[in-house]
């Protein structure tokens, strides 16, 4: 039995992305509150992880990235999944409505829907299958919800795709935990890093550019996180085409590492 901790509780995106990348393997769910509360519950145990890294429309999750940032553990594979909100409620019409129940993320992905609405109190909530719960409990009320689970909700008012952006996905990453060489896979790949300004140079972010040029190798992602240390410097995150095994992939981190720290999270499949 696989033991694999995500976001909370069933029927959550995490929880299918789990599902969808565990599909036909006997696995263990452990739901957590928080993103924190995943790398806190591989600490005690549990040997997998799935986490939201980024998403279209509201770019990279900031706690996953800090998470792992002191997290002892290897990205094994990622996994993208259209994200697509719907409203509910027990309302005969929006004029009717009330409360709106939203978690903050869906907030963030349906604020033009949300805007349109009058004299309306909106209560943020842990998840979406909370909003949903608590919708269920006051029929004045609404909340955002899943589009899944909008298409099996029996509900008054129903308003279907409320997102901002049509086609909305968002990326997940799974983790193991542990740090160790899991490469296992020979499909098109993925390589990400964690690159720290620790050191007393300069010129880290041309290092890194630098080194992956000269190798020809592209780089498909860069995020700086402030090391909360001295003003103006920064951890970079890399997601790179090709595997650490790779000699020209090797070959560029190497060089980085001459003047700055490198950690491998791993290399593994690209989601398509």
């Amino acid at each position: 039995m696989i033991s694999v901790a995500t976001l909370g509780p069933a029927g959550t995106f995490s929880d299918m992305a789990a599902q969808r990348f565990f599909a036909n393997q006997p696995i263990d769910l452990t739901y957590t509150g928080t993103i924190r509360q995943v790398f806190d519950r591989m600490v005690d145990g549990i040997e997998y992880g799935v986490v939201p890294v980024e998403n279209l429309s509201e770019g990279f999750v900031q706690p996953t990235l800090e998470a792992l940032l002191d997290a002892e553990i290897s990205i094994v594979g990622e996994i993208r999944l259209a994200v697509q909100f719907s409203f509910i409620s027990g309302v005969a019409s929006l004029a009717d409505l009330k409360t709106l129940y939203v978690q903050p993320v869906a907030f963030g992905q349906c604020s033009e829907f949300i805007s349109s609405l009058e004299n309306v109190t909106v209560i943020r909530t842990n998840s979406n299958i909370e909003s949903l719960e608590l919708q269920k409990m006051d029929i004045t009320s609404g909340a955002i919800v899943p589009h899944h689970v909008f298409e099996t909700t029996d509900a008054g008012t129903k308003i279907e795709m409320v997102s901002d952006l049509v086609h909305n996905e968002t990326r997940f990453w799974i983790i193991r935990r542990g740090r160790g060489d899991y490469t296992t896979c020979t499909c098109p790949s993925k390589c990400s890093l964690i690159i720290r300004d620790d050191r007393d140079h300069s010129g880290i972010l041309n290092s890194i550019t630098a080194a992956f040029t000269r190798e020809n190798i592209n780089i498909t992602s860069i995020i700086s996180r402030p090391t909360r240390e001295t003003m103006g410097k920064y951890h970079f995150f890399i997601d790179i085409e090709g595997s650490h095994l790779d000699e020209p992939v090797a070959r560029a981190i190497n060089s980085i590492a001459e003047k700055f720290p490198v950690t491998v999270l791993g290399s593994y499949c690209k989601a398509v």
